[in-house]
């Protein structure tokens, strides 16, 4: 490069420089100080100055009240020295504004001896400036943030060294922040926490920067505190940590709670609130313990809410769900302050351990009484219109086990016999749970029964009690065990209504007495069948499509069906009864009252039900030869029904007198073993016939026969 044109490449260099430039004398020692010889354009666009407007002027014409006047004497000393300097102030421009400028000034020799000159390159960083304060502020937000938040904040380093420890978390463990800081983050734990930590760090990676963990602690006081903690790793551009930072939450009383709630619905009713058989088996554990060592006795009742389960079934969930509330609010009102153990065995029974007490004391059976008259009281309060009954089952220690399983044994075998003794409370006994056991196998028979087809039917012929023609049959179930030979009804059809196998056992009944009675109809017999219908059987959606289809699949005419229920039934009048009724009355099937005379008897059931037919009860048909009383109700109960337009048929006709005395009375259809037992269908059909042998086993031949 030709020498000749350095100057003009320097100069030319100068002016198209975006940093300001300026050049200034080396006067320090004046009192004006350096005067401005020389700014580049760079300059005026800064500061808005004119190089005519500066030149001349000392650089105080930029200063102004923000100026850092110590940064000033700093670069007066150092350009006293003939050493460069570099800093950062405030500037104002020309319309008074102020930016942020870094200088880098130095000193220029024109001979390389004596300073001439000052050189001055400025460097605008009002933005830079505006932005670094900004985010210290952020950054100082954050740290006060951080600092003061209510979780637990902590950093470290890949080797657990923190690095930050904010003040909730220096305070859960009882140490200055500073004082933490530096520490290692692993010693804080007990053995097995470390190993716990070390793990829980190595399982983070790139991909999976955060975890969570959740961990004891000991706090200051040293108690074991549950902390839950996430954490977030850093890593730089090789995959590796290079820091950790945990935010973190002691979750002891969080976990207690969950702890307390998962206890409350493992061993408590949520319905009741009260404890369940299994927790009320361990309670009744400590009050037998307390027992022995006190030399005490205990009771144990098993109470239970009889018919609940056809509340829940007639009603629905929302009132069996209400008379279980009351009841156990009741019950647990009435043993406050008694050392009385209440708990729940299952829907609708309780187990009640009243401790300190002897079986032979009159006053315990009395006590029992008192609860289940307060606890029917309370159910009739709830629902007025149910009639709910309880019963107990007692068993005492140690005359009746020293275990609690035992005990619950015990208590509820009496429980299960007491109905059957027609008692509403029964005390345990030696061969109460012998009795339960063949209970419970004859229930698995039954099922094996219904399957194999065991079960038979019977009919019970009715007769027109003037003519002695055979006009209807009665259906009876019947089981011909193949051991056994013909069980007794009245040992098992029980056991059918509480196991709910009577729904399908009597469908099957009604499909199969239908078919008979069509085959009968097809013979030229016009025989009206009658079918008892079990309560449980009323409750059953399935029954009024069940009759249906098997009329039309038989095409037995529907009015020559007689269905039979009992008052019980109507007394309860649970819900969609009388729509059942109305439903298959509709259809043509008849409708009779079963058992009249024995129940409540309420003359508004006749009215407000679809009857057609009463069946005098067997119990007025056996007095009535020898007393005048039953002679009147009797006459009282067939004028009733024709008064209402209703058909009679009395039962258990034993004599001839007493079928005498009934057509006198006006009653013309009968039954019972003085006319004829029960038959199979081949002798109800030789019976049809007019076979002169079934006479001569019993069958009543008509009016006169002897």
């Amino acid at each position: 490069m030709d020498p000749s044109a350095e100057p003009t490449l320097l100069r030319a260099a100068i002016e198209q420089a975006k940093e300001p430039i300026v050049l200034t004398t080396a006067e320090l020692a004046a009192e004006r100080g350096p005067r401005i010889v020389f700014v580049n354009p760079a300059f005026t666009q800064v500061t808005g100055y004119t190089a005519e407007e500066v030149i001349g002027q000392t650089p105080r014409i930029l200063q102004g009240p923000a100026t850092d006047r110590a940064m000033l004497d700093r670069l007066r000393q150092a350009l006293e020295r003939g050493e460069r300097f570099e800093g950062e102030t405030w500037n104002y421009r020309k319309d008074g504004t102020p930016y942020r400028i870094q200088w880098s000034v130095a000193p220029v020799s024109l001979d390389g001896q004596q300073t001439d000159y000052f050189l001055a390159v400025q460097r605008d960083v009002t933005e830079q400036w505006a932005a670094e304060q900004a985010l210290a502020e952020r950054e100082a937000h954050y740290r006060d943030l951080v600092e003061s938040h209510p979780l637990m904040v902590g950093r470290f380093l890949p080797d657990g060294t923190l690095t930050f420890v904010n003040r909730t978390l220096a305070a859960f463990l009882g140490a200055e922040p500073e004082a933490l800081e530096g520490t290692h983050w692993p010693q804080l734990l007990d053995t097995a926490g470390q190993a716990s930590a070390r793990r829980h760090l190595a399982a983070f990676t790139p991909e999976a920067p955060l975890q969570h963990l959740e961990e004891p602690m000991p706090d200051a006081t040293g108690e074991q505190r549950w902390v839950r903690w996430t954490t977030r790793a850093f890593f730089d551009g090789h995959g590796e940590p290079t820091h950790f930072q945990a935010v973190g939450i002691d979750v002891t009383e969080q976990r207690r709670a969950e702890q307390e709630r998962l206890h409350y619905y493992a061993n408590f009713n949520t319905l009741t609130g009260l404890p369940g058989r299994r927790y009320t088996l361990r309670l009744l554990e400590d009050a037998l313990e307390r027992a022995r060592n006190a030399g005490t006795r205990l009771a144990l009742a098993a109470l239970e809410i009889s018919q609940l389960e056809q509340v829940f079934q007639g009603y629905g969930d929302e009132v069996g769900e209400a008379l279980l509330r009351r009841a156990s609010e009741g019950l647990q009102a009435r043993i406050a302050g008694h050392p009385i153990l209440l708990g729940s065995s299952s829907p609708g029974r309780f187990l009640l351990a009243l401790e300190g007490v002897r079986r032979a004391e009159p006053s315990l059976a009395a006590r029992v009484r008192g609860l289940l008259s307060g606890l029917e009281a309370d159910l009739a309060e709830q629902r007025p219109d149910l009639i709910v009954r309880a019963r107990a089952g007692v068993a005492t220690y140690p005359e009746d086990g020293e275990a609690s399983a035992d005990l619950v044994s015990h208590a509820e075998a009496a429980l299960s016999l007491a109905p059957r003794e027609g008692r509403a409370i029964s005390f345990a006994e030696p061969s109460a749970n012998a009795r339960l056991r063949q209970q419970l196998g004859l229930e698995a028979e039954l099922h094996r029964a219904y399957q194999r087809g065991e079960f038979f039917l019977v009919y019970q012929p009715q007769f027109d009690l003037t003519s002695g023609r055979v006009v209807g049959a009665e259906a009876l179930l019947r089981w011909q065990h193949p051991e056994r030979g013909v069980v007794s009804p009245a040992s098992f059809i029980p056991l059918l209504e509480e196991t709910g196998l009577i729904e399908p056992v009597g469908e099957w009944l009604l499909a199969e007495a239908i078919g008979q009675a069509k085959a009968w109809h097809d013979a030229g017999h016009r025989l009206t069948m009658a079918v008892n219908l079990a309560p449980r059987q009323l409750r059953s959606e399935r029954l009024v499509t069940a009759i249906q289809d098997t009329l039309a699949r038989t095409g037995y005419p529907a009015a020559s069906l007689e269905l039979e229920i009992t008052e019980s039934e109507l007394l309860e009048s649970r819900p969609g009864l009388r729509a059942v009724l109305d439903t298959l009355r509709d259809d043509g099937i008849g409708w009779a009252l079963d058992d009249f005379g024995t129940g409540y008897s309420a003359l508004s059931y006749l009215q407000a039900f679809p009857l057609q037919v009463l069946k005098v009860d067997r119990s007025f048909v056996a007095e009535v030869e020898a007393s005048d009383h039953a002679e009147a109700l009797l006459w009282g109960i067939i004028a009733l029904s024709k008064a209402l337009r209703m058909g009679v048929v009395a039962e258990g006709i034993e004599t001839e007198a007493q079928r005498a005395l009934l057509v006198q009375l006006g009653c013309v259809r009968g039954q019972g073993f003085g006319l004829a037992h029960p038959l199979r269908a081949a002798d109800f059909t030789a019976l049809l016939a007019g076979a002169g042998e079934l006479y001569e086993a019993g069958v009543w031949a008509g009016p006169g026969a002897t």
